[in-house]
């Protein structure tokens, strides 16, 4: 048997099945073998080995001594090349400002960051790529040769001459040493992306001084001398001949000189997330708005989200990667992401005064990591609070290290329509050049129309983007709580990540990340059983070493009963829960035999279970089902929330379990709605993923996320192993990296290729290894789907204010949003939850076997007059089914006919339109 080490930790022993474990897994076929990965406490062995470019194979009879004895030079890949890598050097921080010392740009912004991440031993677990002075033809990719002898120049001056030469330029200062420094910095970050391009590390990060973004062709600017970002950018075109780089800016300054620089070009894709005011924050440039879209070739390729309001916090940005960003990024499929980093919109920031949390970092760093299949290098630019930098760093290296990212909270909240307003007039100018702008408008469109509202036109504004002294006087209300004048705010926030990083290391979870694999099969008497088929071989490239996959085999009989396995497989996924509650796992996966699971009875015996434990939240994910549904309800102290999306459509799992409890809690709801996406595609289910059901996640903040998949049923095939594992991947940022995954297999008879596949998909990404996003948006996005998103948004409008600030923006009174205040207001501070519908309906009662027959009878049955078969209701008196007001408003005309016919059941939306209410209600059922 040949086994690529690559593919297995360095930690692990291997035992072969049966000869180690005849025992315990019944075998009826000769020759089987079954890999089991065990955890070895003894890391000794696996540290330190020399490169080795090849990839050696050893015959499985040398396999355990090789790895017992620790093998010779030659027997292991090199391990380092699946490890993140660093770039940094101590000569950096000779460049400083000898005029004014007390300069923002300081070099104790670096020192600070290498401090941090050494006390808290970041860098001993990442691979260290060496650093080194850029040539003069490299920089003279970007920068005129001119301007470079300029900047050369710089060494031989005197202090005097240092000041006089700099004053020509806007916010720059310079040294005998900056010349130096500025070609280490653009050294480092050449070296780095050469190392990410060249397979030697799985993504990186360059932490280099001084900045570079807003450097221009013949001009420093804004601190920065050479433009490292786009100097890498160029090197990559030309050294690796690459076709598609992104470029991602979330420094809160516009980087006016990497796009000026690209802006003619489609190889190069820049998105630039940064203050600007309406043009009264520097740099004061127009082309910093969301109308830059580039020039000739570069159309569309050239992305601005300008953000005119100040005080922005996670849920804002979040929204701009959720609906923005991500959509365009995989679209695109970059072959290299690059990413000025700048840290100045974290929270005390003097330059940015934006509140973003310090760990909202390493949620970027993750989403971007989910579509760059290992090639993601960041590099260091703004950012002058450095109690909030260098934590904001130690969040995103921990992202790359694929430890536990830190939970974040109170972003179920409203955008702020200034936010909103910039991201509908952007996908408006990219609709032509991009589809996935395009889906964007038409999920908001859709939504308005089904809220009753006039759909947005070409040239409407969510409200008037104009700035305002209501505006500027809660923005100053909001900074006087939460800038760097307040240091307690601060304090706080980096408090609390001290706080989570003592107890992760408590736990014995942040020198190691590990993937908790259980496996519960039975073989079937009737017939051979494969364990092979399930033993988890993962490609060299979609695996890195650094991470464990911990296997344990369960006890298994030859026969059991089916209740014996239901009852098993609740318990196993107690304990796994528990197991994660408790810090002993961080992430896991449970692969059972198809007949053993029941998603609904599952979650409702695990929830009774998980009541008496210390989370407050749980979240419940089935990518199998025959319906939509979204429940959220209360078991004692518990809050579990539900939800049901058919990827994999299985007709046969219809719950018509509603219980009493869902819907009499003040916070609790309840949603269901037909599955009308008629053979959906891999774009289909990648629209509702990212416009619904990731920033719905997102928004309740779990403690911790149970995914069930079933890779059984016929359909799962439809299901792409590139999608699901960017749904694992972006599902690692909820809970602190708390995921279960519940993975269905059959026994028999399944297409071995895709199992594996699957498997393969979940385990990598669970372990931190991506697979490429490029089979996305192979196909064509159905109306259906959009429908979908836009029913699902309007039935969660008053639950889910993140959602429906975005694709059902509010209405103007007096030029600010309905909302404004209510967003001024919130100061990080979740809005408590509302029931989905006002208040109840008092006036009707409704028994379960009812609400079964109607919701036969409307999904069925088209309206009586005009043949309409959507968002129709059932009249209760009469039984008749009618459309509403969205449509042709038949049922406001048989009410005016019939005048004792109050009630209408939509049952779809879980809802009842009662005329002695005048208004939609929910219902109990009896």
């Amino acid at each position: 048997m040949d086994i690529s080490l690559s593919i297995l930790p360095v930690e692990c022993v291997i035992l072969l099945a049966p000869r180690v474990l005849p025992s315990v897994w019944p075998v009826r076929r000769a020759g089987l073998f079954f890999v089991l990965l065990i955890r070895v406490m003894d890391r000794s062995a696996s540290i330190g080995q020399p490169p080795c470019e090849t990839v050696t194979r050893v015959d499985d009879s040398n396999l355990a001594t090789l790895l017992f004895n620790g093998g010779s030079e030659n027997d292991y890949d090199d391990v380092n090349r699946f490890l993140p890598g660093y770039v940094t050097d101590h000569r950096m921080l000779l460049h400083r400002n000898i005029w004014f010392p007390n300069h923002i740009e300081t070099p104790e912004r670096l020192s600070s960051i290498l401090n941090l991440c050494d006390q808290q031993g970041l860098f001993e677990r990442m691979k260290k790529i060496p650093s080194r002075l850029a040539s003069l033809e490299e920089i003279e990719l970007f920068h005129s040769k001119e301007y470079v002898q300029h900047v050369a120049s710089f060494e031989a001056m005197a202090t005097d001459e240092l000041q006089k030469a700099s004053s020509i330029y806007d916010s720059v200062y310079a040294c005998q040493h900056s010349f130096t420094a500025a070609r280490l910095a653009v050294g480092s970050l050449l070296n780095a992306t050469e190392a990410v391009l060249m397979k030697r590390c799985v993504n990186a990060i360059a932490l280099v001084r001084p900045p570079g973004h807003h450097a221009m062709l013949d001009a420093a600017n804004g601190f920065c001398l050479f433009n490292n970002v786009g100097i890498a950018a160029a090197h990559a075109l030309n050294a690796f001949r690459l076709d598609r780089i992104l470029i991602v800016d979330w420094d809160v300054h516009y980087g006016q000189g990497i796009q000026q620089k690209f802006i003619h070009s489609k190889q190069i894709l820049c998105v630039s997330i940064h203050r600007h005011e309406f043009g009264s924050f520097w740099p004061h440039m127009p082309e910093s708005d969301w109308s830059n879209i580039g020039q000739d070739d570069g159309l569309g390729f050239n992305v601005n989200v300008p953000l005119n309001v100040r005080g922005l916090g996670d849920a804002d940005y979040l929204a701009i990667f959720h609906h923005i960003l991500l959509p365009l990024a995989i679209e695109f499929q970059p072959q290299l992401i690059l990413v000025s980093a700048g840290f100045d919109a974290a929270v005390g920031c003097p330059e940015g005064e934006m509140l973003l949390s310090p760990r909202i970092f390493a949620h970027f760093t993750k989403m971007l990591a989910s579509v760059a299949s290992g090639r993601l290098v960041i590099s260091l630019e703004g950012g002058y609070c450095i109690p909030s930098l260098s934590w904001s760093v130690s969040c995103v290296v921990r992202a790359l290290l694929n430890d536990p990212i830190p939970k974040l909270a109170g972003l179920n909240v409203p955008v702020n329509p200034y936010v909103v307003d910039a991201m509908l007039s952007l996908a408006r100018r990219l609709k032509p050049y991009w589809k996935c702008m395009g889906n964007l408008l038409s999920a908001v469109n859709a939504t308005m129309t089904r809220a009753n509202q006039k759909p947005l036109t070409a040239h409407d504004s969510v409200f008037s983007a104009k700035r305002t002294d209501q505006t500027e006087a809660a923005c100053s209300t909001i900074l006087e709580t939460g800038h760097v004048s307040n240091q307690d705010h601060l304090t706080n926030v980096i408090s609390d990540i001290e706080k989570l990083q003592l107890h992760a290391s408590k736990n014995g979870i942040s020198t190691r990340g590990r993937v908790d694999l259980r496996v519960d099969m039975v073989a079937q008497p009737y017939g051979d059983f494969d364990v092979d088929r399930l033993a988890v071989f993962l490609p060299e490239k979609h695996w890195r070493d650094a991470f464990l996959i911990q296997s344990t085999l369960a006890n298994v009989s030859t026969f059991r009963t089916r209740k014996k396995d239901f009852s098993r497989c609740i318990k196993e996924v107690e304990d796994f829960a528990q197991s994660l509650l408790n810090g002993v796992s961080v992430c896991g996966c449970l692969i059972t035999e198809h007949c053993v699971t029941n998603f609904w009875n599952m979650e409702r015996e695990v929830s009774a279970t998980l009541a008496n434990s210390t989370a407050c939240n749980v979240l419940f994910v089935c990518l199998s089902s025959a319906m939509v549904r979204v429940e959220r309800r209360s078991v004692g102290q518990l809050k579990v929330t539900s939800v049901a999306i058919p990827f994999i459509h299985d007709a046969t799992r219809v719950n018509h379990n509603i219980l009493d409890e869902t819907i009499v809690h003040p916070d609790c709801y309840n949603v269901d709605l037909l599955w009308s996406v008629p053979n959906p595609t891999t774009a289909d289910r990648l629209f509702i993923f990212l416009h619904f059901l990731l920033p719905y996640v997102t928004a309740i903040s779990p403690e911790l996320v149970i995914l069930n998949v079933d890779l059984d049923h016929p359909n799962a095939k439809h299901l792409a192993p590139s999608l699901l594992s960017f749904i694992v991947s972006n599902f690692l940022t909820l809970a602190n990296s708390r995921l279960l995954v519940s993975a269905n297999v059959p026994t028999v008879s399944y297409p071995d290729k895709y199992i594996k596949s699957s498997l393969t998909a979940l385990l990598s990404a669970l372990a931190g290894c991506d697979m490429p996003v490029d089979t996305l948006l192979s196909n064509k996005l159905s109306n259906y789907s959009i429908t979908m998103v836009a029913e699902l948004v309007y039935q969660l409008r008053t639950v889910l204010p993140t959602l429906q600030s975005v694709l059902l923006p509010v209405s103007l009174i007096d030029g600010l949003p309905v909302d404004m205040n209510l967003w001024f207001g919130r100061m990080h501070r979740p809005r408590p939850l509302k029931i989905l519908h006002d208040y109840f309906c008092k006036h009707l009662k409704l028994n379960r076997a009812d609400l079964i027959s109607y919701r036969t009878w409307s999904t069925k049955t088209p309206c009586k007059i005009c043949s309409n078969r959507l968002g129709n209701w059932v009249c209760l008196i009469c039984s008749e089914v009618f459309c509403d007001s969205s449509v042709n408003s038949h049922r406001e005309q048989h009410r005016e006919m019939q005048r004792n016919h109050n009630f209408f059941v939509n049952v779809t939306e879980s809802s009842v339109y009662c005329y002695l209410c005048s208004a939609e209600c929910g219902y109990r059922s009896y």
